[in-house]
C-alpha cells in the first residue's frame, strides 16, 4: 500500500515537472525531446516501483496519442501537446484515487463482512 502511494506520488511529480518544462519550451524539437524524456521517466517509475497494470495502459495510450499527434494532427491543432502532457498526470491521479481509495475500501469492507460472518463459539 505504501509503495503504491509512493509510486503514484513520484509519477505525478515527474509528470508535473515535465509539464512545466513543456510550458517553458521554445520550439517543436525541444518540446518533442522533453515529452519523450518525461514519458520514459514515467515508464521507468512504473516498471521499477511495482505499478498496477492500469499505468501500462496509460503509458501505451500516451505513446499512441503522441504518434498520432506528430504523424497526423500536428499542423492543424497546435494545443494537442498541452492536452496530452497535462492530461496524463490527471489520468494517473484518477487511477491513483481509484486504486488507493476505492479498491482498498472495498477490500476492507469484504474483510469486515468476513469477520462478522465468522461463526461464534457457543458457551
Amino acid at each position: 500500500m505504501v509503495l503504491r502511494v509512493v509510486n503514484y506520488v513520484l509519477m505525478l511529480m515527474i509528470a508535473g515537472v515535465y509539464a512545466l518544462a513543456v510550458y517553458a519550451s521554445k520550439n517543436e524539437a525541444e518540446l518533442f525531446h522533453i515529452i519523450g524524456v518525461g514519458n520514459m521517466a514515467l515508464f521507468c517509475a512504473a516498471v521499477f516501483l511495482l505499478a498496477r497494470k492500469e499505468i501500462y495502459y496509460i503509458w501505451a495510450t500516451y505513446v499512441l496519442s503522441l504518434v498520432v499527434y506528430y504523424a497526423v494532427i500536428s499542423p492543424y491543432l497546435p494545443l494537442i501537446p498541452e492536452i496530452v502532457v497535462y492530461g496524463t498526470p490527471s489520468v494517473v491521479g484518477l487511477i491513483a484515487v481509484y486504486d488507493i481509495v476505492i479498491l482498498n475500501s472495498n477490500e476492507l469492507s469484504v474483510r469486515a463482512k468476513a469477520r462478522r460472518a465468522w461463526p461464534k463459539k457457543r458457551k
